[in-house]
C-alpha cells in the first residue's frame, strides 16, 4: 500500500485576517493605553494646579502680614516705644553727650 500525502493549502486571506485582527487588537490596545495615560496626566496636572493656587494663597496672605508690620515698624513713634520696651533704650543725659568740634 503506498501512503498518500495530502498537502494542505493555507489560504491567503487567512493570513490578511489573522494579521487585519491582530492590528486591531492592537491599535485598541494602543488606544486605551493612550487614554488612559491622558487621564492620569490630567489628575496630575490637576493636583499641581491645586497645590501652586495653595502656595500662591499662603504667599499672599504672609505678604499681607508682612506689609502690615512694615507699617509698624516704620512709624516713629512704634519705633521708640519698641525701643524703650524691648531694648530698654533711653535717651541720653546732658552728661552723656559729647559735642565735637568740626575743623
Amino acid at each position: 500500500m503506498m501512503k498518500q500525502f495530502v498537502k494542505i493549502r493555507k489560504d491567503k486571506t487567512d493570513r490578511k485576517v489573522f494579521f487585519l485582527f491582530f492590528t486591531c487588537l492592537a491599535l485598541i490596545f494602543l488606544g486605551s493605553f493612550l487614554c488612559t495615560w491622558s487621564r492620569m496626566a490630567h489628575i496630575h496636572m490637576g493636583y499641581r494646579l491645586a497645590a501652586a493656587y495653595k502656595m500662591q494663597r499662603e504667599t499672599e496672605a504672609q505678604n499681607t502680614k508682612l506689609k502690615s508690620s512694615e507699617a509698624l515698624l516704620k512709624s516713629p513713634s512704634r519705633i521708640e516705644e519698641y525701643a524703650r520696651t524691648a531694648l530698654n533704650l533711653h535717651y541720653p543725659g546732658e552728661e552723656q553727650v559729647v559735642m565735637l568740634k568740626r575743623n
